[in-house]
């Protein structure tokens, strides 16, 4: 018994476990973005709920074309029990090695950026279209919150076509204002409360055209695991990465244990 339990262990903790994991999430996704393709009816919608919502109202009801969601669900969660082993093995055995704290690093971040999106797809709120015109505002009841747009100015190529455009937005609640910009692929955050710009657009009026934004609000509880867990692995590439350069002039650290675990 103990000498299966040894083995399963070491098959948990190895690279290789984590690699076969990865590769099958990658097909599952891949192929499952084709489905997605063809049904646009069941999957173009996950994006309004969060994703536990989805699995529970849409996916449920869309089986067997949402089959590939639910693997992938099993598979991200395979994948994470086996960064924690493999984290737990690291401090284990192997916490005297300074040259894999980098590793540990990259673990412990993406764990915290899986831990940030599961408290997300659970407790996550998700409110699609707010539109607000230029100097106007616009109240969020689902969030409790009002959004005021302060100013919208558009961003021009060379060629004068419309590459992106800046909101200078300021985000209400119990009385208090807090302020920010968005533009493309930089929303604007405030604690849970996440705004995403969703296009503009003019709308004729007396005294000329007006712009109009287009936004979604999400709150979002585990943004700041993501953004902690971001940072980590950062941190973590950066020290993996100078520890190979200096990997000749560091002492080998002794270890009694084979480097076959992760």
């Amino acid at each position: 018994m103990l000498t299966l339990l040894s083995g399963l262990w070491r098959t948990a903790v190895h690279p290789v476990t984590f690699v076969v994991l990865c590769l099958l999430w990658c097909l599952d996704l891949g192929l499952g973005s084709l489905l997605a393709y063809e049904r646009p009816d069941i999957f173009g919608s996950m994006d309004a709920y969060p994703f536990a919502l989805w699995l529970r109202e849409v996916g449920r009801r869309a089986l067997p074309w949402s089959a590939w969601v639910f693997l992938l669900a099993a598979l991200t969660w395979a994948m994470t029990a086996s960064l924690a082993l493999c984290t737990v093995n690291w401090f284990w055995r192997r916490r005297r090695s300074l040259r894999g704290l980098g590793e540990v690093l990259v673990h412990l971040g993406f764990l915290l950026v899986f831990g940030g999106f599961v408290v997300e797809a659970t407790l996550g709120t998700r409110v699609h279209g707010v539109v607000i015109a230029e100097g106007g505002s616009a109240p969020v009841p689902a969030l409790g919150l009002t959004l005021r747009l302060e100013r919208l100015e558009l961003v021009t190529s060379p060629a004068g076509e419309v590459v992106d455009s800046v909101s200078t937005l300021s985000v209400g609640r119990d009385g208090a204002w807090v302020g920010g910009t968005t533009r493309l692929n930089h929303p604007l955050i405030d604690g849970a409360t996440v705004v995403y710009p969703r296009g503009t657009q003019e709308m004729p009026t007396r005294r000329g055209p007006l712009l109009v934004g287009r936004y979604d609000v999400h709150r979002d509880p585990g943004v700041r695991y993501v953004l902690a867990g971001a940072a980590l692995l950062f941190a973590g590439t950066l020290w993996a990465f100078a520890t190979h350069l200096a990997a000749p002039r560091l002492a080998p650290a002794a270890s009694p244990v084979s480097s076959s675990g992760a």
